[in-house]
This record gives C-alpha cells, sequence and structure tokens, in this order.
C-alpha cells in the first residue's frame, strides 16, 4: 500500500505490519471503544489512506483475525498427543496455551476467544470462521489424545482450559503477575482435564 509523504515521496506501508499492529491494537481495547483515529494512529496511517485501504474498521478487525490465525494458533494445529503418555502430553498442551496467551503479544490471550461472544453481530459474524477452525484444530488435538469417534468430553475440557487460560491471561489479577500464579493456573485445568480424559478411557 502506497500513498504520497509530506515531502511529495511515496510511503509504502507492509500489509503485515499493519497486521501486526490491528492484532495488538485488538486485544489491548475494545473493539467499541477504538476510534478510527486511534486506529491511524496505531497503525500509523494517515486518515484519507486508512478510509480508502479498509473502509472502516471492520476491516481492519479481519485482517487482525488472518494475522492472528495464521501466526499465533501453530502450537494447536501443529500438536500431536500420545495417549500413551497422557499426562505429559495434556500438560505439554496446556503450557504452549498459556506461553501464547501469557508471553506472546505482552500476555493479551487469544483474539479469537476475546471475540467469541462479543455483543456486536458483525464482530461476532467475523469471528465466527477462525472460531469454528480453532474448534475443529481443538478437536484433533484431543483425537490425537486417544478421544474416540463420536465422543467430546476430552475435546470439550481441552478447549474449556483454553478458554480459561485465554481469560487469565487478559485478567489483570495478582494470579498472572507471578510465575508461580501462572503454574497454578495451569496445574489445574491439567488436573481437571486429566480427570476427564481418564473417565473417558474407562
Amino acid at each position: 500500500m502506497t500513498t504520497k509523504s509530506s515531502r511529495g515521496r511515496p510511503k509504502t506501508w507492509d500489509d503485515e505490519t499493519l497486521a501486526a499492529s490491528a492484532v495488538k491494537l485488538f486485544l489491548q481495547n475494545d473493539y467499541a471503544s477504538i476510534t478510527n483515529k486511534q486506529m491511524c494512529e496505531t497503525l500509523e496511517i494517515p486518515e484519507s489512506s486508512f478510509y480508502s485501504r479498509f473502509g472502516g474498521k471492520l476491516a481492519v478487525f479481519e485482517l487482525a483475525l488472518q494475522k492472528y490465525e495464521a501466526d499465533h494458533l501453530h502450537w494447536l494445529r501443529d500438536f500431536d498427543g500420545d495417549e500413551n503418555q497422557l499426562l505429559g502430553s495434556l500438560r505439554s498442551l496446556i503450557l504452549l496455551g498459556a506461553k501464547s496467551y501469557f508471553i506472546e503479544l505482552d500476555g493479551s490471550g487469544c483474539l479469537i476467544i476475546a471475540y467469541r461472544s462479543s455483543n456486536i453481530a458483525e464482530v461476532w459474524e467475523a469471528t465466527r470462521p477462525a472460531y469454528a477452525r480453532m474448534l475443529v484444530l481443538t478437536k484433533q488435538a484431543a483425537v490425537s489424545l486417544g478421544e474416540k469417534p463420536g465422543d467430546a468430553k476430552l475435546s470439550e475440557a481441552i478447549w474449556f482450559s483454553l478458554l480459561a487460560l485465554s481469560t487469565a491471561a487478559r485478567c489483570d489479577t495478582a494470579a498472572k503477575s507471578t510465575l508461580s500464579g501462572i503454574h497454578a493456573i495451569i496445574d489445574g485445568l491439567v488436573a481437571q482435564t486429566l480427570n476427564i480424559a481418564l473417565a473417558n478411557q474407562r
């Protein structure tokens, strides 16, 4: 994308850089509270170029979702568990989720989960396809840990753990401010998910 600088020379914006900035913007702020002016300042793009390129806030949000899904779900997409090492595999999966939600992107949680229950219709509709694909990845992780066809208890438990991790990461609590607090959250989720997995095997 190219526009004129103040000295008449063309200035080029890289879509990857724009998208990465947009991901952080929507994770660190509520969609409804973000103004077009704030987006222009964050993306470092003149308002005239913003409107000609995006048209409005929703298009920027959709770009952020695409960037997030491409760059920040690889840990779930590539997960291949071992049902014979159930505890270790579950802990590895939840640790990967914790790293993504508590450390990456300034510890702001998951963009897809954060907007999954938006009461803004256009935002929910924009999030729905990525949300559905994330559920599929969660199911694949559960299958790799031994979940049988027709059963969904383990995948639901893993999904609940991811919801809890993202929520905890997005909350400004004492628990998330210390390594021991984060590990306590992880240990609780691993134990809960393991109990469901073991019950599912009986």
